[in-house]
C-alpha cells in the first residue's frame, strides 16, 4: 500500500493527498511541532474500486470497501516509522476538505486512540465515510462535485493534558486584530463535538482576556477497553482553574502569527499540550461569513417611532433644530434619573449623536442610544429588558 511519510520529503505532486494532509506537511516545513504521521493518498482508494462499482449506488460502494482486505504485513509497513507501542489517530483528508471556502468539518469519520490491531478497519471506516449520506448531501447543498477521492492520515496519538482550537482572527466578528483560543482538559474532541464547555481567550496586541468555564468533564483514553475515548470527571480542584497558562496562550498566538505570514491567511488550528509541549494537529484557513467585514465603526440606524414625528422628507435646517432639542432633552432626562453632571459632560458626544439624517430621513443611532441608557443607575439590572 502506498503511503507518504512525514519523516521523508515525498513528492507531493505525484499524488492527491487532500487539504488536511497537505497542511500537515506545510506545518512541518515551517519547523512547527507536528506529531509523526503518514498519508495514504486517494489513489489507493480510487484504484481499489472497479469502475462498475464506482458508478453504482453509494451503499454498494461502502459494502465493497468494507470487504477490502488490508493484510497485517501492509499495516506493519504503514507503521514502520512509528514507535512499536502506542495509539494512533486516523483521519480523513479529502481533496476539497479544509479549504478557505468549505471545511467539511465533522462530515468524514475520524478515530482516536486506535490500536495497531484496529488500524485496518478504521482506515476502511474513513474511506466509507466519503460515500455517506451526510457527505453527499453536504456536497449537493454547496454545489460541489461528487469527488470521491479521499486520502487517509494516520498520526501518532498525543495523550493530551489540554487541547483546543485557535483562530488567527475572530471568527465571530471578522476582527483580524483579535485571536481567539478555546481550550479544555484532555482531548479536543469534547470541544469540537460541542460536548464540553471551554475556556476562551481573546488575544489582542499582546493582552489576554480570559473567559473561564467550569470544566467538569474531559475526554480521555478509555482504559476499560484499552482503546477509543470516554468522558470522565475532572477533579474538583481543577474545574475552576484555567486550562492554559498565560505563557501557553502567548505561545499559541506566536504560532498563529507565523502561520498567518507563511500561509497568507488567518488559520484555524487544532492543538494539544502534553508535558508542557505544544503539538499542532492540523490547520486550515478560517472559514467565516464575515471574512470581508468592512473596517470602521459599526452603526445601526433605526427610524421606528421617530418616523411618526417626521414622516416625510426632513430638511437640514429642521434636522439641526431637532437634533439640538433632543440632545438637551436627553441630558435633562439623565440628570433627573441621577446621572452626575460630570458623567453627562464627559459623554457629550453621545448626546450630540443620538439622531442622524440619511437621505432626508431622520433615524435613531442605536449605538449611542444604548450608550446613553447604560449611563442610567440600575442599567446592569434592567439591561436584558
Amino acid at each position: 500500500m502506498i503511503s507518504l511519510s512525514s519523516e521523508n520529503k515525498p513528492d507531493l505532486q505525484r499524488f492527491h493527498i487532500g487539504g488536511k494532509a497537505g497542511n500537515l506537511f506545510r506545518l512541518q516545513e515551517l519547523g512547527l511541532n507536528v506529531p509523526r504521521f503518514i498519508v495514504i493518498p486517494q489513489e489507493v482508494l480510487h484504484h481499489s474500486i472497479p469502475e462498475n462499482i464506482r458508478t453504482s449506488d453509494p451503499e454498494n460502494i461502502r459494502k465493497f470497501i468494507r470487504d477490502i482486505h488490508i493484510s497485517q504485513e501492509e499495516t506493519e509497513e504503514l507503521l514502520k516509522g512509528f514507535p512499536s507501542k502506542g495509539y494512533y489517530a486516523v483521519r480523513s483528508s479529502a481533496v476539497d476538505e479544509d479549504g478557505a471556502a468549505y471545511s467539511f468539518a465533522g462530515q468524514f469519520e475520524s478515530h482516536l486512540y486506535v490500536s495497531r490491531a484496529e488500524l485496518a478497519e478504521k482506515i476502511k471506516s474513513v474511506w466509507c465515510s466519503a460515500f455517506s449520506e451526510r457527505v453527499l448531501l453536504y456536497r449537493k447543498t454547496n454545489h460541489l462535485d461528487n469527488n470521491f477521492g479521499l486520502a487517509v492520515i494516520v498520526q501518532e496519538m498525543i495523550d493530551a493534558e489540554v487541547a483546543g482550537v485557535a483562530f488567527g482572527m475572530n471568527p465571530v466578528n471578522g476582527n483580524k486584530d483579535e485571536k481567539v483560543i478555546s481550550a479544555v482538559y484532555g482531548l479536543g474532541e469534547g470541544l469540537v463535538s460541542g460536548q464540553l464547555d471551554s475556556d476562551n481567550y481573546i488575544l489582542k496586541q499582546g493582552e489576554v482576556i480570559a473567559q473561564l468555564a467550569e470544566k467538569k468533564q474531559q475526554v480521555l483514553l478509555d482504559h476499560r477497553n484499552g482503546n477509543g475515548t470516554v468522558l470522565t470527571d475532572v477533579e474538583n480542584q481543577q474545574q475552576q482553574l484555567p486550562a492554559l497558562t498565560q505563557r501557553q496562550v502567548l505561545e499559541i498566538g506566536k504560532v498563529l502569527d507565523i502561520l498567518n505570514t507563511a500561509l497568507q491567511y488567518p488559520q484555524d488550528i487544532e492543538f494539544a499540550y502534553k508535558n508542557n509541549t505544544l503539538y499542532l494537529l492540523q490547520t486550515r484557513p478560517v472559514t467565516t461569513t464575515t471574512r470581508n467585514t468592512p473596517e470602521g465603526e459599526y452603526i445601526l440606524w433605526d427610524n421606528s417611532n421617530i418616523v411618526e414625528s417626521y414622516p416625510g422628507v426632513t430638511t437640514p435646517l429642521t434636522f439641526s433644530f431637532i437634533s439640538s432639542s433632543y440632545e438637551e432633552a436627553y441630558k435633562i432626562f439623565c440628570s433627573y434619573m441621577g446621572v452626575s453632571p460630570s458623567v453627562i459632560k464627559s459623554n457629550e458626544q453621545v448626546f450630540a449623536n443620538t439622531l442622524g439624517l440619511i437621505k432626508g430621513r431622520v433615524y435613531y443611532n442605536l449605538r449611542t442610544w444604548y450608550h446613553m441608557l447604560a449611563l442610567l443607575p440600575g442599567y446592569s439590572i434592567n439591561a436584558r429588558f
